[in-house]
């Protein structure tokens, strides 16, 4: 039996972008200490398939991992073999399943560096799977695809002083969906730097520490951008705070990024709301960006000039903006071509150019016409880490926007963190990552390991992924 071992460390440079090389499958089985290659029979995978049922957005096209191996995660170790470090540092296309649940404490931040990669964190036996004391980064890579994780840093290692929950950068074809990113110190979940085709969605983006406490950036010299359906909730600013990064060396001609920012649910901004452009800058910044369906509950740290204000734009901000159907604090509802909305705050030097139609980005199949206030509801159901259950920091996060009480933290206690139950996996007699029973009521055969990459009709999707796109 093989089984994947970890690679050598990453190096700090930019990885090379050029094609990827055949490499030989490994086989292996579920082991209990060991990181398990399960046979995966390659096929070549359908043209056009989204990510999985419910990708929106830019980012909706990333092939992930599809085709590739199944990738036991047996432990909760840092690094090692069975650990998701290793798994994640593996070099060929690999879909990574967990066979434990609980919270993994990371030595340092875990990086995805190599491409056709999905995280599926809904698969873990038990509770779900945390990230604590470092975060994950997701850099100068393709083709990624991370569900149902709950990154929570916090602010107790030797370096934690501003540190993302979850940052990506240089990225492109890349999807994260449904995960948790709470207790940072610095932005929770931000993209920024070269990227592009990136989609945001479903995601708990919240309680952020220190008085560097901030929601996201969004940035990118060009790129298009999609978060939707996400709820910031009790973070001081940047919620989100889009940026064009033309102070980067060379792209000071650059257009700054294409936002599709659509039915989000903000909660409890303190003084500063989102945000674009600042004065400090020593080259100007753009910005075009759809706003709309979005809602906005102010909280009990929120400033009274801010209860009704979404949107600042600094000196030497330059945003092209589509409003249409934003709730704000007092219940206001913006239309499309506003001339002075009360969602926004012009600063003087700055320029507001407001779009009479949507920036033409990828088109949302299901939810185009959902309104504010059923962005917030359905939020509250189902946003974050909540497959395989919400945990009770996710839970106690969602109470707080319900009744309005949820506070700001500045720090965060030792024992914050809840206690995540592992069950006993499925059994997996051929060790394709399919669930035997599953496999008989689908009419596979337990014992052939080459059916859970072949195409599934009428989806066209992998059995493997049929089976986690359905738990």
């Amino acid at each position: 039996m093989q089984t994947a071992a970890p690679n050598a460390p990453l190096p700090t440079n930019r990885p090379d972008r050029s094609p990827m090389k055949p490499l030989l499958l490994l086989a292996g089985i579920w082991g209990i200490t060991a990181l398990s290659t399960l046979y995966a029979q390659k096929t070549t995978p359908p043209s056009r398939l989204p990510a999985f049922p419910g990708a929106e957005g830019a980012g909706k096209w990333s092939k992930g991992g599809r085709g590739g191996n199944a990738i036991a995660v047996t432990n909760l170790n840092d690094s090692g073999p069975g650990s998701l470090r290793a798994a994640v540092e593996m070099r060929e296309p690999r879909t990574i399943l967990f066979r434990v649940s609980g919270t993994i404490e990371l030595q340092k931040p875990i990086r995805i560096a190599h491409p056709f990669i999905t995280i599926a964190g809904q698969t873990a036996p038990g509770d779900g799977i945390c990230l604590k004391g470092y975060d994950l980064q997701i850099g100068a890579t393709h083709d990624v695809i991370v569900r149902y994780l709950r990154c929570r840093p916090g602010d107790k290692t030797s370096k934690a002083s501003e540190r993302d929950a979850i940052s990506i950068w240089d990225a492109r074809d890349i999807i994260v969906d449904h995960c948790s990113a709470t207790w940072s110190t610095d932005e929770c979940l931000s993209v920024t730097n070269d990227s592009d085709r990136v989609t945001v969605q479903h995601c708990l983006i919240a309680e952020a520490l220190t008085e560097h406490s901030y929601g996201s950036i969004i940035g990118s010299h060009r790129g298009a951008i999609s978060y939707l359906y996400n709820l910031y909730a009790c973070n001081r600013s940047r919620n989100p705070r889009p940026g064009g990064y033309q102070t980067s060396p060379g792209h000071a001609d650059d257009p700054g990024p294409r936002i599709d920012f659509r039915h989000n649910v903000l909660f409890n901004w303190d003084s500063g709301p989102g945000y674009t452009g600042a004065g400090y800058l020593e080259q100007p910044e753009r910005i075009s960006m759809n706003y709309v369906g979005n809602y906005l509950k102010p909280g009990p740290d929120t400033a009274a000039p801010y209860r009704n204000r979404a949107f600042v734009i600094y000196k030497g901000g330059t945003a092209e903006l589509f409003l249409e159907g934003n709730v704000s604090g007092d219940g206001t509802v913006s239309r499309p071509a506003t001339p002075q909305s009360d969602l926004l705050i012009p600063s003087s030097g700055s320029i507001l150019i407001h779009r009479e139609t949507p920036l033409p980005l990828e088109p949302l199949t299901e939810k185009e016409n959902l309104k504010a206030i059923d962005a917030y509801k359905r939020a509250l159901e189902i946003v974050g880490a909540s497959k395989p259950t919400r945990d009770a920091a996710d839970s106690s996060i969602i109470d707080g926007v319900r009744d309005g009480t949820g506070r700001r933290r500045m720090t965060i206690p030792d024992d914050a963190w809840p206690t995540l139950t592992s069950k006993d996996p499925l059994p997996d007699q051929d060790n394709d990552g399919l669930p035997d029973a599953w496999e008989q009521s689908q009419g596979l055969n337990p014992s052939d390991p080459t059916d859970a990459n072949k195409p599934s009709s009428p989806s066209g999707c992998t059995h493997l992924e049929v089976w986690m796109n359905g738990l």
